[in-house]
């Protein structure tokens, strides 16, 4: 249904009452987008789960994923190119906040487990385990750190293709602000 919805679109149909269209059409851009942002939450167990190797971080594998429903919307119907300055915007907006409060809770689980890790912490290990070392915990908090700006900072590069002012969202600076906050 939403899909034709959006297929039977065109410039001709956003005459007067566009107001209604508009806000239906950044709705369901917008959850579209979200859509990837389910992967936001599998960043922290991948980097616990690969060794690093060297210090260039590339932005998560999903990260090209997020806008690329919005980018397809205005390839596929040129005549709509045109409300892109007024769409586009509330739509990133909306995903800066999303991603701000999937990170937000990320972040807050990852710090849950470095505290239980240490609570864990035993005299004797049969294998050498242990529990990390607090080197060991504050590198792997600046890798997780590190990921999280190269994967924002490939967002805002993407944004800025379809023309939007970045510094300008109040989303992306709370997006920022949670990258950014330090450990608890």
């Amino acid at each position: 249904m939403v899909s034709g919805y959006l297929d039977k679109l065109t410039a001709e149909n956003l005459s007067t009452p566009a107001s209604v269209f508009s806000n239906k059409i950044v709705d369901i851009l917008t959850r579209r987008c979200a859509d990837s942002l389910k992967l936001v939450r599998s960043v922290a167990s991948q980097m616990r789960a690969t060794p690093s190797r060297s210090n260039q971080v590339a932005p998560s594998y999903f990260v090209p994923s997020i806008l690329k429903p919005l980018h397809s919307f205005y390839s596929s119907r040129p005549g709509l190119r045109s409300h892109s300055d007024d769409w586009s915007p509330k739509i990133i907006d909306s995903i800066c906040v999303s991603y701000a409060g999937i990170l937000a809770g990320v972040r807050k689980t990852e710090e849950l487990l470095r505290r239980h890790r240490k609570s864990k912490k035993t005299g004797f290990s049969l294998f050498g385990g242990g529990a990390p070392q607090p080197e060991e915990e504050g590198a792997e908090e600046e890798r997780f750190k590190k990921q999280m700006e190269a994967d924002i900072n490939a967002l805002k590069t993407d944004a800025t293709k379809l023309g939007v002012d970045m510094d300008t969202l109040a989303g992306w600076k709370e997006l920022v602000e949670v990258v950014n906050r330090p450990a608890e």
